[in-house]
C-alpha cells in the first residue's frame, strides 16, 4: 500500500466531496486510519470493523475483489483489501428514497457520543446502486494500493437486518463489573414502556442514586434492597395495566433465587437479570398486540423515519389507504391520532439522544424536524412535565442551554 501522503489524502477527501460516499481505511486491529468525510473520524464503532473483517475473510474476498454486503433491503455497504492488514469500507448506503439512515441504523452503527458530528453529514448521503459504489471502490484502491478492482461479489445477510451489536456494557454471569441496582425514576420508565434498549444504557452510567440505609449488614441490605426493587417495579406494572399471570409466578421465582444466595455480587446479577425480564415482559406483550398490517406498516415506516418530517401524504403511499381511512383505522387500533403518535415517538427519540448524546437542544429540534427549539421544549414538557434541560439535569448530564 502507498503511504499516506498528504497528496493521497487530499485526493482521498476530494473523491468524497465530489460522490458524495463516506468511508474509511481501516486495519484488522480495528484502527481507522483515515476517514473521508473527516467528521466520522472516530464516531462509528469499532465492533462495526470487526464485523466487516469477518465478512472479507467469510467470502474469501480477493486483492482484486470489492465485496458488496446487503445488510437488508435498504443498505448494503462496500468493502476490499488494500493489502494484506488493511480495508477499505464504505459506510452503509441508502439503497431506498429517502434522506437520512434509518433511526435502527444510526442506533446500530454510530457511538452515542459522536451523533452531534455525524448529524451534520447524515442528511447529504445519496442513494446509490451498488455498481457506483464498487466503482467508487476501485478508484480509491487504485489511488492507494496501485491497482484497480477487476471483480464484484454481491452477498446478502442471511439475517436480513443491520448486524445488532450492543451499544453498551453487557453484563453477565462472568463479569466482575456488575452495576448496584439502584431503582430511579428513569429505570422504572424504561420498565414501564418495555425500552430493554434504554434500560441497558441507563446501568452503563455511574449512578449516584443514595439508597435508603435498610440494615447495617451489607447482605441483608442488598436482600432488602431487591425486595423493595422488584415489588415497586410489579406494582407500578399491575397499575399499568400487566397481567398478573405471569408476573407474579416470575417475580416470586427471583425472590426465591435471591433467598438462597449468600454473595452480595451475585445478588446484584438477580437483580439485573430480574429487571431485565421485567422489561422484556412489556416489550413481548407490546409486540404481540394485534394490529392490522396497515397501521403495522405505518408504525414500522414513522419508526424508521423517525429523522425525517413525516407527513400524511408520505404515509398514504405506504398504505396506498386513503386519508380518511387511514385516519381512521389508525385512531381505532392505536387508540390515538397519527400527528400524536408521531409526535410521541419523536420526543422518545429526543429523550434517548438527550441522556446518550453531547448533542445541544436545538441541534435535536433540527435533527427531529420540530419547527424549532422552543417548539421541542413545549411538546416535552407537555409529555415528561419536564424540560429537556430539566431532564439532562436530574439525569447528571451539566449542560445548561436557554429553553
Amino acid at each position: 500500500m502507498k503511504e499516506f501522503t498528504n497528496v493521497i489524502k487530499q485526493s482521498l477527501l476530494d473523491l468524497n466531496l465530489s460522490s458524495g460516499i463516506p468511508f474509511l481505511i481501516v486495519n484488522t486491529e480495528c484502527e481507522e486510519l483515515f476517514a473521508a468525510p473527516e467528521v466520522i473520524f472516530h464516531t462509528i464503532r469499532s465492533d462495526i470493523y470487526s464485523f466487516c473483517h469477518q465478512l472479507l475473510k467469510q467470502y474469501r474476498v480477493t486483492p482484486d475483489e470489492v465485496l458488496i454486503f446487503y445488510f437488508n433491503n435498504d443498505y448494503y455497504a462496500a468493502m476490499a483489501w488494500l493489502d494484506q492488514d488493511t480495508f477499505f469500507l464504505s459506510l452503509p448506503m441508502c439503497n431506498i428514497e429517502q434522506h437520512a439512515f434509518s433511526a435502527e441504523a444510526i442506533r446500530n452503527n454510530i457511538i452515542p457520543e459522536h451523533l452531534s458530528d455525524f448529524s451534520h453529514f447524515m442528511s447529504t448521503i445519496p442513494p446509490k446502486d451498488n455498481q457506483q459504489v464498487a466503482r467508487f471502490a476501485s478508484v480509491v484502491h487504485h489511488l492507494i494500493a496501485g491497482q484497480p478492482l477487476n471483480k464484484v461479489q454481491i452477498q446478502y445477510n442471511e439475517l436480513s437486518s443491520m448486524p445488532k451489536f450492543d451499544h453498551y456494557k453487557h453484563y453477565d454471569e462472568k463479569r466482575e463489573d456488575v452495576p448496584d441496582m439502584n431503582l430511579t425514576l428513569p429505570i422504572i420508565e424504561a420498565v414501564l414502556n418495555g425500552n430493554i434498549t434504554e434500560l441497558k444504557n441507563i446501568y452503563s452510567r455511574p449512578d449516584h442514586t443514595v439508597i435508603p440505609h435498610m440494615s447495617a449488614n451489607l447482605l441483608n441490605q442488598k436482600r432488602y434492597q431487591f425486595v423493595l426493587n422488584v415489588s415497586t417495579l410489579a406494582g407500578r406494572m399491575i397499575e399499568a395495566g400487566y397481567s398478573k399471570n405471569k408476573l407474579f409466578p416470575y417475580c416470586d421465582e427471583a425472590m426465591q433465587k435471591m433467598d438462597r444466595m449468600h454473595n452480595t455480587r451475585d445478588i446484584d446479577r438477580l437483580a439485573y437479570q430480574t429487571t431485565i425480564g421485567l422489561c422484556e415482559m412489556v416489550h413481548d406483550a407490546r409486540d404481540k398486540k394485534k394490529l392490522s398490517s396497515a397501521i403495522a406498516l405505518i408504525c414500522e415506516y414513522i419508526q424508521k423515519h423517525i429523522y425525517e418530517a413525516i407527513r400524511l401524504e408520505d404515509l398514504e403511499k405506504v398504505t396506498s389507504l386513503n386519508r380518511r381511512t387511514l385516519t381512521m383505522r389508525f385512531k381505532d387500533e392505536m387508540g390515538t391520532t397519527i400527528p400524536k403518535y408521531v409526535s410521541d415517538r419523536k420526543l422518545d427519540e429526543a429523550k434517548y439522544l438527550l441522556s446518550s448524546s453531547k448533542m445541544s437542544i436545538s441541534e435535536i429540534s433540527d435533527l427531529l424536524s420540530f419547527s424549532n427549539q422552543s417548539h421541542l421544549t413545549m411538546r416535552f414538557r407537555e409529555k415528561y412535565d419536564i424540560t429537556p434541560n430539566e431532564y439532562r439535569k436530574n439525569m447528571g448530564i451539566l449542560n445548561d442551554e436557554a429553553e
